[in-house]
């Protein structure tokens, strides 16, 4: 069973706006015009996301994030460092939703 640890700084120091889940699922993005990839979910919050992704995204990017349990989730990428990124996604997560991925 997975445990959630919240977390309210990131790994740079910076504070984000609402704790984050850590984790490690796997997931699928899909690009308009460019296909789909796998990525892993390395932490979340209702708002967003961190990935990590075996190609670079680029920022201002409309993705589809399938994540496990919820299905499809529409986010925009918001920054790209190596082969991580941060999304936002265009519609909040339930607490339904949180606590499926919690349970993953």
């Amino acid at each position: 069973m997975f445990a959630a640890e919240f977390e309210t700084v990131d790994g740079h120091g910076r504070r984000r706006r609402e704790p984050r889940a850590s984790t490690m699922l796997e997931a699928e993005l899909a690009i308009a015009g460019a296909g789909r990839a796998v990525c892993r979910v390395l932490d979340y919050s209702t708002s967003g996301a961190r990935l990590q992704t075996y190609s670079e995204l680029e920022r201002g990017a409309l993705i589809w994030l399938a994540l496990p349990g919820i299905g499809r989730c529409a986010a925009t990428v918001v920054w790209v460092r190596n082969y991580e990124a941060g999304v936002e996604f265009r519609k909040q997560l339930s607490a339904k939703a949180m606590q499926t991925l919690t349970a993953q």
